[in-house]
């Protein structure tokens, strides 16, 4: 059976990522962003009352000026998560509770393509840590009174109400034998030439 590239998909009305490109550091005259013009940028997006904002940046350390600030705005906008890299110990942002804090780790194919999605997984130490991903999507639908719970089909999967998703196991489609001790999912990923609404940030 030959494969096709599906059909572009409409632009994701509901997600909009905000770029840090090329032009926006020599604005700034520095790298990486300070923890003031982050401030600044995620009062300024909280103008626009987002159910969620997920800040792909590490800030497991200072970056002066503005420290005090970006702490009190995190303190101050609940909607506000933080990224950790369990791979390499980077931390979240300290002044971030646990649970407003998920990982960005993926797991490489031997090609170096990235097809699937880590969930959640146990840290060596024990603890059970989400991703980026399952944290962002459980506060956005939380607002529709929609929690995540185990699955229905598979207890072992995660679930939003109606809708399972799909655990990655070790002979899942063309994989044999593959890594799959920790929650994983196959990805769905959008086709288009702009699957999301993209903004810089000096646009913002």
């Amino acid at each position: 059976m030959a494969l096709r590239s599906p059909p572009a998909e409409p632009i994701a009305h509901r997600a909009t990522i905000v770029g840090l490109d090329e032009t926006d550091i020599q604005a700034m005259e520095s790298y990486p962003i300070s923890d003031q013009d982050l401030s600044l940028l995620l009062r300024k997006l909280d103008q626009f009352q987002p159910r969620v904002v997920g800040i792909d940046i590490f800030r497991d350390l200072t970056v002066e000026p503005g420290h005090a600030a970006l702490v009190q705005t995190l303190q101050d906008l609940p909607n506000v998560f933080g990224v950790e890299f369990l791979s390499v110990n980077i931390s979240g942002p300290p002044s971030l509770p646990p649970e407003r804090i998920g990982f960005v780790d993926f797991p490489l194919d031997t090609d170096g393509l990235v097809r699937r999605s880590l969930l959640g997984r146990f840290t060596e130490e024990g603890n059970y840590h989400f991703s980026l991903a399952i944290r962002l999507a459980e506060a956005y639908l939380l607002k529709d009174n929609i929690t995540i719970e185990s699955g229905l089909k598979d207890p072992q999967a995660m679930r939003f109400g109606p809708v399972e998703i799909p655990p990655f196991r070790r002979n899942t489609g063309g994989y044999i034998r593959e890594y799959a001790d920790a929650q994983q999912t196959l990805l769905n990923v959008k086709s288009g030439p702009t699957p999301f609404q993209k903004v810089s940030l000096r646009e913002v």
